[in-house]
């Protein structure tokens, strides 16, 4: 399926000039799903139910030349109840928060963007943007987040986090190539914030090659981890947090292909994880594979996800914080708990049928399991269903 794109509609200001655009748009999504949850179940009305409800105000200036200077502001809420961002440590302008410069030779934004890793995640998935369902990226962004809370999980199984930081990187500089014969560059770094704290740096790029129905990609981040982490998804499931402070570096890549057959989409996925943190070492691969299959105007997506962490767990360490989780945290042997990755694998398997009321508007019924198998003393397995249905619109 197509990437969560909006559809904008341009607002026009009578002082602005007619070099000069700005366009609002974005996407609305209410489901109503059950879910279960090891011994745990429950029904939720959800703003965030195949997608995450977003807004984006973008707009461009010409400056002559084939130039242009451009902004993008974009904030995720809940449709549900109106309430901005993701959770409640998320920022105004938690989806974006750019402003930069175009032309004939490629875009170069500044702000909190979008990581090229995610981007050809979500690019070559039968899911595409759909948080809630594209099964690679919960295994290795979303966690335990879901619709009934946290709490709703077993607090013995843990979060299941393995990429630290968010999708969008604050304080970054990125740059994206023009086309060129089908190839597509891009860089992102993000100096982290700390002044003179070099490990702190995160880096990452991606090249996508695009002809007629094949798409090939490949996509790598290096996340420096040595100061401390205040963001929303950042904060909570580190898997290298100690004492308060990040220590040690992530090196992820991603290699990705989609191929169209006209009656049916396919789309293949694999990525590595490499963490090196508190004299210790973790590797951890993910595979995924998934189908789009159009049904006249109709669609039916397929995705199956697999995680596995089968080498090394950082030693049991007294959980930071008050007691509270920043990263896996089992119950150990008295009263300690573990942080880090542990060994074992999590299974990710989802399917969608949407039916599109009209360009912009479509009806969704998407199903979603998941199986935690953990492979370390403290952690227990559990099994989720999620079941929802619902209508999401774009403008």
């Amino acid at each position: 399926m197509k990437m969560l794109t909006a559809i904008g509609t341009c607002l026009l200001a009578g002082s602005v000039h007619a070099q000069s655009s700005v366009q609002l748009s974005g996407i609305i999504d209410f489901g109503i799903g059950y879910m279960k949850s090891g011994e745990h179940s429950g029904w939720t009305a959800s703003g965030d139910g195949y997608s995450s409800s977003a807004w984006e105000l973008s707009g461009s200036e010409e400056l002559g030349n084939g130039n242009y200077a451009t902004f993008t502001l974009g904030s995720f809420f809940d449709a549900a109840t109106g309430k901005l961002g993701r959770m409640d440590t998320d920022s105004l302008f938690n989806r974006s928060a750019v402003v930069g410069l175009r032309g004939d030779w490629g875009a170069l934004d500044m702000g909190k963007a979008g990581t090229p890793f995610a981007g050809l995640l979500y690019g070559t998935s039968s899911f595409g943007g759909s948080s809630g369902f594209n099964p690679l990226f919960r295994l290795l962004y979303a966690g335990d987040s879901n619709p009934l809370g946290s709490s709703f999980y077993d607090p013995d199984v843990g979060n299941v986090h393995p990429i630290p930081y968010d999708t969008m990187w604050s304080n970054s500089i990125r740059y994206v190539s023009p086309d060129v014969n089908g190839f597509v560059a891009s860089a992102i770094a993000s100096p982290g914030g700390v002044p003179g704290e070099s490990s702190a740096y995160r880096l990452g790029g991606s090249i996508v090659y695009s002809d007629g129905p094949l798409t090939l990609g490949g996509a790598v981040q290096r996340l420096g981890l040595a100061a401390p982490i205040t963001s929303s998804y950042e904060a909570e499931t580190s898997p290298l947090y100690e004492n308060g402070v990040h220590s040690g570096h992530q090196l992820s890549w991603l290699l990705a292909a989609a191929y169209d057959f006209d009656v049916v989409k396919v789309f293949g996925q694999y990525a590595q994880i490499h963490n090196s943190a508190l004299g210790d070492k973790q590797r951890a691969r993910a595979f995924s594979v998934g189908a789009s299959i159009p049904l006249g105007a109709d669609e039916l997506n397929i995705g199956y996800s697999r995680y596995s962490q089968d080498s090394g767990i950082v030693p049991p360490s007294t959980t930071p914080g008050n007691g509270s989780c920043y990263a896996y945290c089992g119950g150990g042997q008295d009263g300690v708990g573990y942080v880090g990755i542990p060994k074992g694998s999590r299974q990710s398997f989802a399917v969608a049928y949407l039916y599109p009321l009209s360009k912009r508007t479509e009806l969704y019924a998407a199903y979603r399991y998941e199986k935690w198998d953990p492979d370390s003393v403290g952690f227990k397995d559990l099994t989720t269903h999620y079941v929802t249905s619902g209508i999401r619109h774009s403008f």
